[in-house]
């Protein structure tokens, strides 16, 4: 990828990454020969934002254990937890109405594409367990701090060019600030 590219032309030569976000990314960074672990941070918000953080329904109350456990527990026991949820719930989940267009649709549209937002992640979600020789954090905290140092300092220098934004940027990174 270009990211990789840059990092690589300033002989920057990562073996991980935690990312928050597209599949798309993660994939191509895979592909890149990266261990990628998705922000388990992230995957609780996904599921408060799918369930809210008082559900009503029984199912959707212990789905919401099931992600709030996710930062607590190892790969198999989560994999286990939610797996056996899912098929204690998969005729819940499967419940269609038909609406006033006539659409057959999904009765609980949320819950299911809450899992499949688990299931695209869940490969991702527990690498720094497989590889723990690369002390992969199992969340972006730590950069997201770094994220907003470096804002700060792009904003003191708003009208440069990205050249200097790039040496800006470096120069933050290896430790050599003064800018």
């Amino acid at each position: 990828t270009k990211t990789l590219a840059t990092l690589h032309k300033h002989n920057v030569f990562p073996k991980a990454c935690v990312l928050d976000g597209n599949i798309h990314v993660m994939k191509a960074y895979q592909e890149a020969g990266l261990k990628v672990q998705f922000c388990q941070f992230h995957m609780m918000r996904i599921f408060t934002r799918y369930l809210t953080r008082k559900p009503n329904k029984e199912p959707n109350k212990e789905l919401r254990m099931i992600g709030l456990m996710v930062n607590r527990i190892k790969h198999k026991d989560f994999e286990n937890i939610y797996f056996r949820w899912k098929i204690k719930h998969l005729s819940w989940l499967k419940e269609q109405y038909i609406d006033e267009d006539g659409k057959v649709r999904y009765r609980h549209e949320k819950t299911l594409a809450l899992t499949h937002s688990i299931e695209q992640f869940l490969p991702y979600l527990f690498t720094y367990e497989d590889y723990p020789e690369l002390n992969i954090p199992n969340t972006n905290n730590l950069i997201e701090g770094v994220h907003s140092a470096i804002k700060s300092k792009l904003s003191i220098h708003r009208g440069a060019k990205k050249e200097l934004k790039t040496k800006i940027v470096f120069s933050f990174l290896s430790g050599r600030t003064g800018v």
